[in-house]
């Protein structure tokens, strides 16, 4: 019987060992939150739709940077630029779309070049865009091992399925998008990486998950004070969560302000959102915002910033209409 014993335990510890081995060898995959975070969905609508490209009617330039839960360490962090502007001779718009996002050991970058195709109608414009383009990911794995894995020589804390090596990928990239708006109200739709793929980075295999995004807006003139006030609607979500922005802003004059709030379901607030801006000039308009946590991160951080800046060249160009030709009868 003891014999027995033994020979069962040497067996058990070379199957752990065989599985070991097999798991170690075979590139991991890994899925991860992928959605960014924007509170000021509302002066960024291009970051998330390509179907919202020209419907400024002139060109327009939107720069952002976000640092989520300030002071944790290694928080989230996002740096963007996109440009689009109509283009008649295509009855639509063209644009371009360049971001960069570190999440803590991980660091995405992304190039995208996108058009869409305008309807104007009676009852207002309808858009539908297409995004194309690559996006590079990387790992740092030495981020992901704690610097000493043995404590008082009992406990190893460190991983051996977790690769200790610096891991890069590039994979195709795309966006698809509805719009449509007039003068009192706007919505979109986008999808994200459908169908799903999947990149390759060093050790690891990340599956790029479907995305779905949802924006809706009304546009409310206040005759007495003479402003606008304009509640809007922002859904994201995945295969595995809905996350919705509600907000209100208010817009006098030059100035601008808002208030909303930021939760992941119908059990969790994440946050309070607070807005305010300025349209410095016929060209510029600049907007900061403020997330206040309200989730158990809150006791680790100060909260979450984000900085736009828009540029509006203000020079009106045909949507998706080639310009008015005005005839002269004196050449006649």
């Amino acid at each position: 019987m003891r014999y027995n014993t033994i020979y069962f335990l040497i067996i058990t510890r070379l199957v752990n060992c065989i599985l070991l081995s097999i798991v170690i060898l075979i590139p991991m995959t890994i899925q991860s939150q992928q959605n960014g975070h924007y509170t000021q969905y509302m002066y960024n609508k291009y970051e998330f739709n390509p179907a919202f490209g020209g419907l400024e009617r002139s060109l327009s330039v939107n720069s952002y940077y976000r640092s989520q839960w300030n002071q944790l360490s290694s928080n989230p962090s996002q740096l963007g630029i996109n440009a689009h502007m109509p283009l008649y001779l295509l009855k639509g718009s063209v644009g371009i779309n360049v971001a960069s996002e570190n999440l803590g050991a991980e660091r995405n970058t992304s190039v995208l070049l996108g058009y869409n195709y305008i309807i104007p109608t009676k009852i207002g414009t309808f858009s539908a865009g297409l995004s194309l383009g690559v996006l590079q990911k990387s790992i740092d794995g030495s981020q992901l091992r704690t610097p000493s894995g043995e404590y008082e020589n009992i406990i190893n804390h460190n991983d051996l399925l977790l690769s200790n090596n610096q891991g890069y990928g590039i994979s195709p990239n795309w966006k698809l998008g509805v719009y449509f708006l007039n003068n009192n109200i706007e919505t979109g739709f986008s999808i994200t990486n459908f169908p799903t793929n999947q990149i390759p980075v060093g050790d690891y295999r990340i599956d790029l998950q479907t995305s779905y995004t949802f924006f809706t807006e009304m546009k409310i003139y206040l005759e007495n004070i003479d402003a606008y006030i304009k509640p809007s609607i922002f859904l994201q979500a995945n295969n595995e969560f809905v996350q919705t922005a509600i907000a209100t802003t208010l817009q006098y004059g030059n100035v601008f302000g808002g208030l909303g709030v930021r939760g992941y379901d119908s059990q969790s607030i994440e946050g309070l959102i607070f807005i305010m801006g300025m349209q410095i000039d016929k060209h510029y308009r600049l907007s900061y915002s403020y997330d206040y946590g309200l989730s158990s991160l809150q006791k680790v951080n100060d909260g979450s910033h984000e900085f736009v800046i828009n540029y509006n060249l203000q020079k009106l160009i045909g949507i998706g209409l080639p310009p008015k030709i005005i005839y002269n009868t004196r050449n006649l």
